[in-house]
């Protein structure tokens, strides 16, 4: 048998089909372990491979590469047209690994698949947009510049006329007859109702630098309800008389009355006006304005205010011209920042000081003991220290103000305070030892009876217990006694 000799054709072999198939998605570790080549070469190519990706991925771009890519992408919106947001252009699949790197085909199509590919940005991204309006812009540049009320019979051509007559009252009494200068004063008073903002603001400017404007015309001005216009006299011009800010004054108008406020100069009679009309922002700005002279008996009325209104307690306390009746009486109300402020400014040691403390005692009844006995007797004060400690205020204020020699109500006030300072003043006035005041603060500032708040700092009221002597704390709580009977300085009609 002859064999066929035409040859036949090779069977192409057949690759083994894997027993397990790698997901489209995989976990990093999975398909690192997945796709992790078996032969020593596959295996440097692949670090070689992870190492060029990490680069390319992670390196930190220069401030050149940043301004190119930028540049790159504003010629790109340049040149795109306008399509709409919904039709997305298909972007082709970058090679996940730089040319620089070769790596075999068969290694990398694993990794290729399993790799999700991000879709591309929207084109609205690279485009431009159109500029929308900030809807807060108008609203802030309304409140940053407030345009006053134009009058509806405002005219240009009285504003000039305005203008014209202000230069003809202001060359002095050697360029012009008084005459006038008044007929130019009542001509412009007639036109001031038709003169437009702008110019009306440029006569008011020049009004308050006058040396003596019109009266007439100062009283018809700081009457406008336009505070842009009565702001530059109110607050500057130093010819308005007294008589003309109270009636300014009077108007139900807070913002005029705080421009008032804040004159460089204001007499007592003005300052005493302001007070009574009982605006707290008022008085707040008039204790503040070093040029406001009080009278008397104003600071009293301050006080009284600060007390209900403590914004006002520190600009009082540290005015130069305060009276120490009225800041030993604001010692009640001030934080302990400002009380340790009144005991050092208000109180200080003299012999001459000595002498009319005693005159002082003396006359508040009765004779005053001899130095080496001027103080009670111990056990007086830890008796009237133990009865307050056991809530019976009555009694210890009695035991307590017999020793200090001051009234019942007084000792109460000072029991009611819950801070210390005063507790402090009374012990140093009664001569307590300085080594057992800590112990008695403690005592007075636990359990359910106590007087003095939880959490009060003892060395604070050591500290104020030192920095007084005698006599500072018997001037003081002779002040508090006097203000209690209303008597001396603070008697009602003093």
């Amino acid at each position: 048998m002859i064999e066929d000799a035409t040859p036949q054709p090779v069977p192409e072999p057949v690759a083994p089909k894997p027993e397990h198939q790698i997901p489209t998605v995989l976990p990093a570790v999975q398909v690192a372990e997945a796709t992790k080549p078996v032969s020593p070469i596959a295996d440097r190519v692949f670090e070689a491979m992870i190492k060029t990706i990490a680069d390319s991925v992670y390196a930190k771009p220069t401030a050149a590469e940043r301004n190119a890519f930028l540049r790159e992408l504003a010629e790109m919106a340049e040149s795109e047209p306008e399509r709409p947001a919904e039709a997305q252009p298909e972007s082709p699949v970058s090679p996940a690994v730089p040319p620089s790197a070769p790596v075999p085909a068969p290694v990398l199509a694993p990794v290729i698949e399993a790799v999700p590919i991000a879709p591309p940005p929207p084109p609205s991204v690279l485009w431009k947009s159109k500029p929308e309006p900030d809807p807060f812009a108008v609203t802030f540049k309304a409140l940053a510049e407030p345009k006053p009320a134009e009058t509806a019979e405002a005219d240009e051509e009285s504003g000039e006329l305005a203008l014209s007559l202000l230069e003809m009252m202001s060359m002095g009494a050697a360029s012009g007859l008084p005459q006038e200068r008044a007929l130019a004063a009542d001509t412009l008073l007639r036109i001031l109702p038709r003169i437009p903002v702008k110019q009306l603001l440029a006569v008011v400017e020049r009004v308050a630098i006058m040396e003596t404007p019109p009266a007439l015309l100062v009283a018809k001005l700081i009457r406008d309800p336009r505070s842009e216009v009565v702001a530059p006299l109110l607050e500057r011009c130093m010819h308005i008389t007294d008589q003309d800010l109270i009636t300014a004054a009077n108007e139900a108008d807070a913002g005029k009355r705080r421009m008032i406020a804040r004159r460089r100069v204001i007499s007592p009679v003005l300052a005493d006006r302001l007070i009574a009309l009982g605006d707290p922002s008022v008085v707040l700005t008039l204790v503040r304005n070093p040029g406001a002279a009080f009278s008397h008996d104003a600071f009293y009325v301050l006080g009284e205010v600060a007390s209900e209104h403590h914004a006002i307690l520190a600009p009082l306390v540290t005015r130069p011209d305060l009276p120490p009746p009225v800041a030993f009486e604001l010692f009640w109300f001030v934080p302990p920042e400002l009380r340790r402020y009144i005991l050092s400014r208000f109180l200080t040691d003299s012999e001459t000081l000595n002498k009319i403390l005693r005159i002082t005692l003396a006359t508040g009844g009765g004779d005053i003991p001899p130095a080496d006995t001027r103080f009670p007797p111990r056990e007086t004060i830890e008796a009237a220290l133990s009865l307050v400690t056991e809530f019976r205020l009555d009694e210890g204020a009695q035991v307590l103000a017999e020793a200090a020699g001051i009234s019942r109500d007084t000792a109460l006030r000072i029991f009611a305070d819950r801070e210390g300072e005063p507790m402090a003043v009374i012990l140093k006035a009664l001569g307590y030892p300085r080594g057992q005041l800590s112990e008695a603060m403690l005592n007075l500032g636990s359990g359910e009876n106590a007087i003095i708040r939880p959490g009060r700092v003892i060395e604070e009221l050591q500290n104020v217990f030192d920095s007084l002597s005698f006599n500072k704390a018997r001037i003081l709580l002779t002040y508090w006694d006097w203000y209690v009977r209303q008597s001396g300085p603070y008697a009602p009609r003093n």
